[in-house]
């Protein structure tokens, strides 16, 4: 794999580690998935209780939406992480990486004073449920459970 990181019909979006691959993430699109897709999107068109529908589950906060959560192990390395998806989305518009919305301690809205979270969304996977949250937690503070 070269140092673009993508492969072929495999995409690798993240940190360059190295050919052991660790703490890479691998998106593979389908096809099927693709025609499921374009044919919501010929629906959409034509049906418009499914256009609200649809145009209701894209509007609504990340947070709210299905979504899938990965717990980093520290703030540093979170906000590599998050960084690096702005970088991707900004010079990589074929993996079509979206970051959604940055939440850290003090910012308007955040949910605690110790939790670090971040969504992006990963548009090479197709328009719904495809976002994750990363989430950090400040040192020496422990999850809500």
């Amino acid at each position: 794999m070269g140092g673009d990181g993508v492969k072929a019909p495999l995409a690798r979006a993240g940190q360059e580690v190295g050919e052991e691959h660790v703490g890479a993430l691998y998106l593979r699109p389908t096809p099927a998935a693709r025609a499921v897709f374009d044919a919501l999107a010929r629906l959409r068109r034509s049906d418009a209780e499914l256009g609200r529908a649809l145009t209701a589950l894209e509007a609504q906060e990340a947070d709210l939406t299905d979504h899938h959560g990965i717990r980093i192990a520290s703030v540093e390395e979170w906000e590599r992480r998050v960084t690096r998806a702005l970088e991707l989305a900004r010079t990589r518009p074929e993996l079509a990486v979206t970051v959604v919305h940055v939440e850290r301690p003090g910012d308007p809205g955040a949910m605690t004073d110790y939790l670090y979270q971040a969504w992006v969304r990963l548009g090479l996977l197709g328009p719904w449920r495809n976002t994750f949250e990363l989430q950090a937690l400040a040192a020496g503070k422990e999850p809500m459970r």
